[in-house]
């Protein structure tokens, strides 16, 4: 059996039928591609230690079992072949499931700072909780269909193009846990690569989800004085369920905030609307104000019409 860290759900499967497709997606993902640049002797190390770093957070937030980052999950491009292979994306770097191959345009990371950051992110991606849901063609004929359904808090709905929720969320989960790692290994990763971890957060800020992580630490805070708890206590859930699935805790936004609230976070990042950074901001006012009609104001101009649909539903 190969290395796993997803679960599938769906009907009119069973395990073993799929078993070879995700062992043959996860060989293709580890096969050099075309013109794909060679790693230098530095981004080994990079890789090696990441490994090593996210192996200690699944070991202090007490997670058994883990997928291991090696060397042949990154695949390294120039822009000119990034952007021929991969001409619809918005992104410089992203990792594609389930074959767990991270590419990553090279020109757009020129620094090893930002580089080390990029591959850090998405090493943590890779590593997240997935679930996968499987849809069976024909009945009494093992043809499937294999759709991402969850990967860390993203939620994907397998049979609505788009219908997406905790995009921004999960993208901020993700940079925290990245900025948690820096500040536990900053003198080794200085050591190690000459790197200055404060530098980077200090002077490279547009590396980060900048305002869904301003509004993550504000639902932590509201969330701890709520329970009357240390923020970093309600982190920990948060850190833990993105690598388990585990999102009871979840429960805690509508206990604070009031019902709705969740489908407010959910919306973040929601691809049917792009948000401005306008309506971002008030996104975050949603969450910094106790004044409940003003919530529902903000509600009502931000949400799509669907989701203001259901937020009501839900009030």
């Amino acid at each position: 059996m190969f290395e796993k860290n997803f679960r599938l759900v769906g009907k009119g499967f069973e395990e073993k039928d799929i078993e070879g497709f995700f062992k043959e997606k996860r060989e293709e993902g580890a096969i050099p591609i075309e013109r794909e640049l060679e790693k230098t002797a530095e981004e080994k190390r990079f890789i090696q230690k990441i490994d090593d770093y996210l192996g200690q957070e699944f070991q202090e937030l007490g997670i058994k079992g883990r997928f291991k980052i090696k060397q042949e999950n990154f695949h390294f491009l120039s822009a000119e072949d990034f952007y021929q292979i991969f001409p619809d994306t918005e992104f410089d770097a992203f990792c594609l499931t389930p074959g767990n191959a991270v590419f990553i345009n090279k020109d757009v990371y020129p620094e090893k700072e930002t580089l080390f950051k990029a591959m850090l992110h998405e090493s943590i991606h890779l590593s997240a909780f997935k679930k996968f849901y499987i849809q069976n063609q024909k009945e009494g004929v093992n043809i499937y269909i294999v759709k991402p359904y969850r990967s860390g808090y993203k939620n994907i709905n397998p049979s609505e193009l788009f219908h997406i929720h905790f995009t921004g969320l999960n993208e901020a989960i993700v940079d925290k846990i990245v900025l948690d790692i820096f500040k536990k290994h900053k003198e080794d990763i200085l050591k190690e690569f000459d790197i200055e971890v404060d530098r980077l957060t200090k002077e490279n800020k547009d590396i980060f989800y900048n305002l869904p992580l301003e509004i993550l630490e504000i639902v932590l805070e509201k969330i701890a004085k709520n329970n009357k708890e240390k923020p970093e206590q309600v982190w920990q859930r948060f850190k833990k369920g993105f690598f388990t699935g585990e999102m009871m805790h979840l429960r805690d936004v509508e206990k604070t905030f009031g019902k709705g609230a969740l489908r407010v976070l959910a919306f973040l990042g929601d691809p049917t609307k792009v948000l401005s950074e306008q309506e971002e901001s008030k996104i975050k006012e949603y969450f910094l104000t106790d004044d409940k009609e003003k919530r529902d104001k903000i509600a009502k101009q931000v949400l799509s019409e669907r989701e203001k649909l259901r937020y009501q539903k839900n009030k």
